[in-house]
């Protein structure tokens, strides 16, 4: 294959990297990989955790993360309703992620708001606006 690959890797990604100390795989990434972060208003993030609630899909979390989660939830696991808890914890996960992306794009890509994205319309496009953004960046 010849020319960019555009890979949608989804946010589980940033749960596998460490963000708090020298990472092999996040620097390899850094190196290999121009990241490219969907910015989301407060309500355009709210679309998408309502969105998730409809067509669910799975997601990777942190044990750490699960764990305080869960704590936070107040239910011993055994009595935890799987639907009430992904309703509890999911928008906390979005918010949780949010700067984690956020690092990805200042250390090695770009930002583009969500109503810019959902614009495009072919694989050349894509790759104007990304071009847009790293000129208004530098």
């Amino acid at each position: 294959h010849q020319g960019p690959t555009i890979l949608d890797v989804g946010g589980s990604l940033v749960e596998i990297l460490d963000f708090d100390r020298p990472d092999p795989l996040r620097t390899a990434l850094l190196t290999q990989v121009f990241f490219v972060y969907i910015e989301t208003t407060e309500l355009q993030t709210q679309a998408l955790i309502d969105r998730h609630f409809i067509s669910p899909k799975p997601m990777f979390y942190q044990s750490a993360f699960l764990t305080a989660a869960l704590a936070a939830f107040g239910r011993p696991i055994e009595q935890v309703a799987p639907d009430a808890f992904i309703r509890y914890v999911f928008p906390r996960l979005v918010a949780h992620r949010r700067p984690k992306y956020e690092a990805l794009a200042r250390q090695g890509g770009v930002s583009l708001p969500l109503v810019r994205a959902n614009q495009v319309r072919s694989d050349q496009e894509l790759l104007d606006v990304i071009a847009e953004a790293i000129d208004h960046a530098h």
